[in-house]
């Protein structure tokens, strides 16, 4: 009964946010999901300490190596809003966004049995991928057209998702890996790209490359793992300074780049945040700020982290995701691809999206795939 209850009620979250989530519009009980979420957190939470699972720490190193950055955020974040007077309930928000995922991943890899895991993720998979058909309200022809129309240099397709493009890569992540089963593969692949998130069809298909090789299941070494920290690091503070007003206006000049078509609008929403009245009172500051006279967000979660908090904080963003996925060459390069894209782009405290990233990103780390892939039909494993 424990096992079925575990896939039930993900499958019942999933539903929920697929239901109360929306591309064009909020809908009303979008908060219903995160209820849900809460209901499978103290679910998850009860059987990791009643029904024996406290014994297991899988994962326990890299999911606790979160705290000193969650630690951080909400230090500084107390810090500013100290400092002007001001509290917002936007900041506990977004950290609440940001915990929940770290904490569900660390409950559902030490509670899950591994036939449980795939039994979720095959069943996740076809279920939301009904749910985004259903919600285009297009037949199977025009679907078909609307593939072939979509233009990946303009950036256009009648398909694009920003509800399913996160389940849609964190599926395929995971099936990309544990592909045995061609059919979940090839449907995860599909589910990609018609969610037509360029960025993320770039790290499907580079991602299915490295799943190739033997060697995606090596460990990173410490050396390369300092040096990408290093070097991502680098390439955000290059990316926040560039996004900078000055910079902006000395780039367009010099090489005769839009610079606003470039970013997709987001430098554009650098200098009207900049030339605002804003003052950061912490983590989500920026965000409740624009949303309030902007109708919009700024929408590159390592410049918000250094607008917010400022440039420790990033780092310890930069360093920790990256050493969480350390354990596979195959995972830390999907998180290099995230890293990379939330230095350009938002979707950090996409609280199912990523609840699905740290799941994936434990199963793979846990169980690696040695010669043969893993059936999916394989006997109940004693952990």
């Amino acid at each position: 009964m424990v096992i079925k209850l575990h896939r039930l009620l993900f499958l019942i979250l999933l539903v929920s946010y697929c239901l109360t989530s929306s591309d064009t519009a909020e809908n009303q009980y979008s908060k219903m999901k995160y209820m849900v979420l809460l209901l499978c957190v103290m679910f998850e939470l009860f059987s990791y300490f009643k029904l024996g699972s406290a014994k297991k720490k899988i994962m326990r190193n890299e999911y606790c190596g979160f705290i000193p950055f969650i630690f951080i955020i909400s230090i500084y974040s107390i810090f500013r809003s100290l400092l002007i007077n001001h509290f917002s309930y936007r900041s506990v928000e977004e950290l609440i966004f940001l915990v929940f995922p770290m904490i569900y991943g660390y409950l559902c890899i030490n509670n899950w049995s591994i036939n449980t895991l795939f039994f979720n993720f095959q069943s996740g998979l076809i279920l939301t991928l009904i749910f985004y058909i259903r919600s285009l309200d297009l037949n199977l022809k025009q679907i078909y057209v609307a593939i072939i129309s979509s233009s990946f240099g303009d950036s256009y397709s009648e398909l694009e998702s920003f509800t399913y493009c996160g389940l849609a890569l964190a599926f395929f992540v995971f099936f990309c890996y544990y592909n045995e089963n061609k059919v979940y593969f090839i449907l995860s692949a599909l589910f990609v790209l018609m969610t037509f998130k360029r960025l993320f069809i770039v790290m499907a298909v580079a991602l299915y490359v490295i799943s190739l090789f033997e060697s995606c299941n090596r460990r990173v070494s410490k050396k390369m793992f300092l040096f990408t920290v290093a070097i991502m690091f680098t390439v955000g503070i290059l990316y926040y300074f560039a996004v900078m007003p000055d910079s902006v206006s000395v780039i367009e000049k010099k090489f005769d780049i839009d610079m606003s078509k470039l970013t997709m609008t987001r430098s554009d929403r650098m200098r009207w945040l900049l030339s605002s009245h804003w003052i950061t009172y912490g983590f989500g500051s920026s965000t409740e700020f624009m949303y309030k006279f902007f109708d919009g967000a700024l929408e590159m979660d390592f410049v918000k982290i250094i607008l917010e908090l400022g440039f420790i904080p990033a780092f310890v963003f930069v360093y920790q995701y990256l050493f969480f996925s350390k354990k596979r060459i195959y995972t830390f390069l999907f998180m290099v691809f995230m890293v990379l894209n939330h230095i350009v782009s938002s979707g950090l405290t996409s609280t199912f999206s990523w609840s699905i990233y740290f799941i994936t990103i434990s199963c793979i780390s846990m169980y690696p795939i040695h010669g043969k892939r893993l059936s999916f039909s394989f006997l109940e494993v004693k952990r």
